[in-house]
């Protein structure tokens, strides 16, 4: 098995022949005179190709290197890992979601076949693989879409030429998709608005940043993501109805374009949060924090002679510190607290954080423990099923008021849709037009 290394393989200096040569797959390639010119363009190629390549190339005279051949499937998959790093990156340079949407999936593959040569993966692996994934409860919906994702890390690998074609290979491509009905898993039910007296219900269990974050959602049919990357530089202030452009968005790397239109509701709401250094997002938890304790410091009751007074090293003290801004997790989990409380989750399914409950339990064997851990989660899984709610059904519910009171086209168009037809294409700007008025009326 060739060893895995992290950095190229140095220029060195053969002294009985006077040949400059490179290690490869733990082979000697020879390059010709030491220092000479040749021989330094002939290292730089195959580094060249090394790095493209990701410690896979070619031999001088063109032919593959055996490690194509040997290369296991633990090997592809921690190649691809590292390609994924780097290939799933923002403007700003963040990592996207996609390397954490392929991590469960490497990981089920790596544990059943990773000492498995990579060309002998084939059909026969992919259904096994798909198997645990029903077995351990993943939706219908989520198998075929990690499915999909291991054919990519596959034809990735063939792309690289690391991988050479096989029978195996090709069958991949001959995975069918489940169906809905035909198979043993999951079926999710379809994402649908919020009905708005539970919008209502969490209200007074939200900051002021997470209820404008969700009013503007309501309003203009943003993305979780798209409302809490909002900084005031990518706001154009000076038309009506306000241009909003996100720094980065779904569609971003296909070289589309994202505008959001703000009407005068959607300028009420952002208003309040636009702050004089134009870089830094408008809705921060460091903010919503900072609001909290001031406002839980006023209602007090004790004097301010008897230790009622602003700490000014509280921060250096707490432990957490909290962001500059608001990513679509913490978005999401601020919601669910919310609701947590609006609609009265049970103390017996809650996990305990009294010294006296943890204590009380610890004195249990491990596996009933284990069992109470199991069972609690399970419990508290059900109950967020049934009244816990996601940020990303705000925009189903804009998505519906904007279709029902001005047609499908204008929907879109607001929403970010790309139109499919090349006939809808032609309407495209009629459409932005009539988004243009509708948002500076309602927005």
């Amino acid at each position: 098995m060739p060893r895995l290394v992290n950095r190229p393989p140095g220029y060195c200096h053969h002294k009985g022949s006077g040949q400059a040569y490179v290690t490869i797959n733990g082979k000697p390639v020879y390059l010709g005179t030491y220092k000479s010119p040749e021989s330094r363009a002939e290292y730089s190629r195959i580094i060249g190709e090394w790095t493209a390549n990701h410690g896979v190339i070619t031999k001088p005279g063109g032919r593959r290197a055996s490690a194509s051949i040997d290369m296991t499937v633990a090997e592809l998959l921690l190649k691809f890992w590292e390609h994924c790093k780097e290939w799933y990156r923002r403007p700003d340079g963040s990592l996207t979601t996609e390397p954490g949407n392929f991590k469960p999936v490497i990981r089920l593959v790596r544990k059943s076949y990773g000492d498995t040569a990579a060309i002998e993966f084939g059909a026969i692996g992919l259904r096994a693989v798909r198997q645990q994934m029903i077995d351990v409860g993943w939706s219908r919906k989520s198998i075929n879409r990690q499915v999909g994702r291991v054919r990519q890390i596959w034809n990735w690998g063939r792309g690289q030429q690391m991988i050479p074609s096989s029978d195996a290979y090709l069958s991949l491509e001959h995975v069918e998709p489940l169906q809905t009905g035909r198979s043993k898993a999951i079926e999710t039910e379809p994402v649908k608005p919020v009905p708005a007296p539970r919008i209502k219900a969490i209200r007074p269990y939200l900051s002021r940043q997470v209820e404008a974050m969700l009013d503007l959602q309501l309003l203009t049919g943003m993305r979780p993501g798209e409302v809490c990357g909002m900084r005031g530089c990518d706001l154009k202030t000076d038309g009506s109805p306000w241009e909003y452009r996100p720094l980065s968005h779904k569609t971003a790397h296909h070289g589309h374009e994202r505008v959001i239109y703000l009407g005068p509701k959607a300028q009420a709401i952002v208003e309040p949060f636009l702050k004089t250094d134009t870089q830094a997002h408008l809705f921060s938890p460091a903010d919503a924090i900072r609001e909290m304790r001031e406002e839980s410091a006023k209602n007090r009751k004790t004097p301010l002679n008897q230790g009622n007074t602003p700490k000014p090293d509280l921060d250096r003290r707490v432990k957490k510190k909290f962001g500059s801004r608001y990513n679509v997790a913490a978005y999401d989990h601020a919601i669910t607290k919310a609701c947590e409380k609006a609609f009265g989750m049970p103390d017996e399914i809650r996990e305990p954080r009294r010294k006296e409950a943890r204590a009380a339990e610890a004195t249990l064997p491990p596996e009933a423990q284990k069992k109470r851990r199991e069972e609690r989660m399970a419990a508290r899984s059900k109950w967020r099923a049934q009244n816990v709610w996601s940020p990303n059904q705000l925009r189903h519910n804009a998505a519906t008021e904007l279709r029902k009171k001005h047609g499908i086209d204008v929907a879109q168009t607001i929403l970010g849709h790309r139109l499919g037809s090349s006939i809808t294409e032609i309407y495209a700007e009629a459409n932005v037009d009539k988004a243009r008025d509708v948002m500076a009326k309602i927005g």
